[in-house]
């Protein structure tokens, strides 16, 4: 049996604290290429991958990860 994740809000809650990080544009793009492959492969390997709460907090990270990244604007 599983258990659910708690959301990013009910986390935030109970552990105010935070982790300043600076990584560079490449290292960014880097770790959504792992975490990529990370979730991919969990996913295979899961039979009921919706419900597993390592591959939601892997999801979870990933999207952290993309968001982090920067939109690059060609030309400017």
């Amino acid at each position: 049996m599983t258990q659910a994740l708690i959301s990013d809000v009910e986390a935030k809650v109970t552990n105010a604290s935070t982790f300043k990080v600076s990584m560079t544009a490449l290292e960014l793009q880097f770790m959504v290429f792992q975490m990529e492959a990370s979730v991919d492969a969990c996913n295979r390997a899961s039979d009921d991958p919706l419900n597993n709460a390592h591959i939601q907090g892997l999801n979870r990270i990933l999207t952290k990860f993309r968001n982090a990244y920067p939109n690059w604007k060609p030309g400017i």
